[in-house]
């Protein structure tokens, strides 16, 4: 290896050891459903049809009443027993099996704006045995042993619809699919261990109707976005122009507060760096970390716009393209909260 491509390797290896221990903070943002349901707040959910029916039903009841926007409940449902007691009395019977034209009907003696229902083609799990030889070795030698293994899968397949009790129309029909799989192995005549079925079926359900959920209802996610921890005017091995070297003392200032949660002084830091050098990108695109981190969306857009005028540099540019996203999307979920369909 020539001493230029010996230099070239050791500055990759260093420039990815810098990408790989950035400083990043967590931010937690509210994404908006992905299909727009908002007309639909009050809903009650019929009973599912089929093997693992009511599992199912009481799985999805829960989770849509643990849905939630700051703080509130997304959706309200109605009772299983207050929307069995309408079925008595409009002589359909509690089975589930409800035409949509029906179910329409008690939706509105219930008072809802949509009835859920669903059929149920597959919910269970299954087991596989088989054995296979391996080779081992002890002592210098080789060993064919058996080996007994169990495999268990879960499988689930829901169909879904969103009934509108204004119209009757289906207003979403959508197939749901939970997996779940565990397998183990060991020496013939050692017993086996695999995941309960019901817990695995448990599993698997919340996994789907978690996805579920969030198709249908904002949600909450926390993101990991990066901190600029020196100002771009600083060399590869820190030398540049004492201005530079200025602002970055108080930009590190800055993510040791920000690291602490005290986004107050971290932007008084880095707002002392941008005075320092008033060309450091670095220093605006911290404050705008900070801005979208405390919901300020509109000042972070600022920000960031500063940063990337100052240095077209990816990270800048993209996150000026991030944050106009972060501004669509909380009018979204303002418009879904407030029952208002795009």
């Amino acid at each position: 290896m020539t001493k230029q491509q010996w230099q070239s390797l050791v500055m990759t290896m260093w420039l990815a050891g810098l990408a790989g221990c950035a400083a990043k903070i967590p931010v937690k943002m509210t994404l908006p459903a992905e299909t727009d349901l908002s007309r639909f707040r009050r809903v009650a959910i019929l009973r599912f049809q089929g093997n693992g029916g009511d599992q199912l039903g009481n799985a999805l009841e829960a989770t849509l009443m643990n849905a939630q926007v700051n703080g509130e409940p997304y959706f309200t449902l109605v009772s299983r027993d207050r929307l069995d007691q309408v079925l008595q009395e409009q002589k359909l019977g509690t089975s589930g099996l409800v035409d949509d034209s029906s179910a329409a009907r008690v939706g509105k003696v219930l008072g809802v704006d949509g009835m859920i229902a669903g059929s149920v083609n597959e919910y269970g799990t299954r087991d596989r045995q088989y054995s296979e030889v391996r080779e081992e070795t002890h002592d210098k030698k080789t060993y064919h042993v058996t080996y007994n293994c169990i495999e268990r899968t879960a499988r689930i397949h829901l169909n879904t619809k969103f009934i509108d009790t204004s119209t009757t129309a289906i207003a979403m029909s959508v197939p749901l699919q939970g997996h779940g799989r565990d397998q183990d192995c060991q020496r013939a005549g050692t017993q086996l261990s695999v995941i309960d079925s019901n817990d695995m079926l448990r599993s698997a359900t919340d996994e789907m109707f978690g996805a579920f959920a969030r198709k249908i209802a904002p949600h909450d996610v926390v993101v990991n976005i990066e901190l600029r921890e020196k100002d771009d005017d600083i060399g590869f091995f820190g030398g540049g122009a004492e201005s530079a070297k200025a602002a970055t003392e108080h930009i590190k200032t800055g993510v040791t507060y920000a690291k602490g949660g005290n986004w107050s002084l971290a932007i008084s830091s880095w707002e002392q760096a941008a005075q320092a050098h008033p060309n450091s990108a670095a220093a605006f695109y911290d404050i705008g970390v900070a801005y979208e981190a405390q919901g300020q969306l509109e000042k972070a857009r600022e920000q960031y716009r500063k940063a990337a005028q100052l240095r077209a540099e990816s990270l800048y540019v993209q996150a000026t393209g991030t944050i106009e996203k972060r501004i669509r999307d909380r009018e979204a979920v303002r418009r879904q909260t407030e029952g208002r369909p795009e």
